[in-house]
């Protein structure tokens, strides 16, 4: 493979002429060629448009390979396309000074200072619509993109803690934080706030009609469901939001020796940015290869099959993870923005 014939930026019209700047085999079978790509996405960032493959970034390293992980001693059970990667940073994040034996932070948050999304992920999250139109897709490509990526990003942060906690470097738990309306202050809520948020998210689940909140948490109606209940909290208390966080408590005594082992040395700042990389790559890749997966097994007896089964169902995916994943795509808030205030003014005139 003679990755020195391209360059970043370089747009090469066909999987053929991919082949022949490479100067590597035409693979006929599909399966090989799948393999073939999937090799070559080890060593580069590359994106499809139709035919042509687009050259983003070419590796100073290749990545390792993704059927080797998981099968060392003590990485079993483990989500191990983030391996160890996760726990070095979510430790690394531990040991800094302001955070002094515990730590209280949103799965969103930790995503974020790790890096395993970009900023546009959480935003975009609550403005699907909006996102739909900037991104040229269906609304129910985005939630199934959402969907998906969520419940992969929830395993694996929780695996990671509790491989640590495993290990007693640290003990953790889901708890219910609140935003006064007041002070705007975050504080973990009483038991009785607790009930009171039970209480509203099973009325306004009946009122939508589901009997799950896994059902509607899959669907279109997941913002309207949460802007329903916090507004009916926020109606009968004094709570603005609220949100689940993870509450972390730190054996200090033993999370650096910890650390070291998982890691030479603390991480300086030019290693933290190596490994937050790593990790945003990682997640890119595996996103898109899950979204292979997703189309080779669709069928359009299920529910997202009709979607999943269609010939843009990779390039619309690939797209999403461009914008909501890699770190070095900008800020499309301000693009969403503009789209949903077009949107609202249409809607007023079509009303007069």
């Amino acid at each position: 493979m003679k990755l020195n014939n391209i360059s970043e930026g370089q747009i090469l019209k066909n999987y053929k002429a991919l082949c022949a700047e490479l100067e590597i085999e035409i693979k006929k079978n599909t399966n090989s060629k799948k393999a073939q790509l999937k090799e070559l996405s080890r060593y580069c960032d590359y994106s499809k448009m139709g035919h042509q493959f687009i050259i983003k970034q070419i590796y100073n390293e290749p990545l390792p390979k993704a059927e080797n992980r998981g099968k060392s001693k003590g990485s079993r059970n483990n989500n191990n396309t983030y391996g160890n990667m996760i726990q070095l940073l979510i430790l690394d994040l531990l040991v800094q000074g302001k955070n002094r034996g515990q730590v209280t932070i949103s799965r969103s948050k930790l995503l974020r200072t790790i890096e395993m999304v970009n900023p546009n992920y959480s935003y975009c999250g609550e403005h699907v619509k909006g996102l739909a139109k900037y991104a040229e897709t269906e609304e129910a490509i985005v939630y199934d993109f959402y969907n998906t990526s969520n419940s992969n990003f929830k395993s694996a942060i929780e695996t990671a803690l509790k491989q640590l906690v495993d290990k007693r470097i640290i003990f953790y738990e889901s708890v219910t934080k609140v935003c006064e309306k007041v002070t705007n202050q975050y504080r973990l809520a009483t038991e009785e706030e607790k009930e009171l948020i039970l209480q509203c998210e099973k009325s306004v689940l009946e009122e939508f009609g589901y009997k799950r909140i896994s059902q509607v948490r899959s669907s279109r109606h997941w913002k309207r469901y949460r802007d329903k209940v916090q507004k009916v909290i926020s109606i009968k208390s004094d709570i603005n939001f609220h949100f689940i966080a993870y509450n972390i408590t730190v054996n200090e005594k033993y999370i650096k020796g910890e650390y070291l082992e998982l890691f030479d040395l603390l991480l300086e700042d030019i290693k933290r940015t190596k490994y937050k990389d790593e990790l945003n790559a990682t997640v890119y890749l595996n996103l898109i290869h899950n979204a292979q997966k997703r189309h080779e097994k669709a069928s359009i007896t299920q529910k997202m099959g009709v979607h999943r089964a269609k010939n843009n169902y990779i390039e619309d995916i690939s797209k999403l993870v461009r914008l909501l994943i890699d770190k070095e795509n900008g800020s499309i808030v301000k693009q969403i923005q503009k789209i949903e205030s077009e949107e609202r003014s249409k809607e007023e005139c079509a009303f007069g």
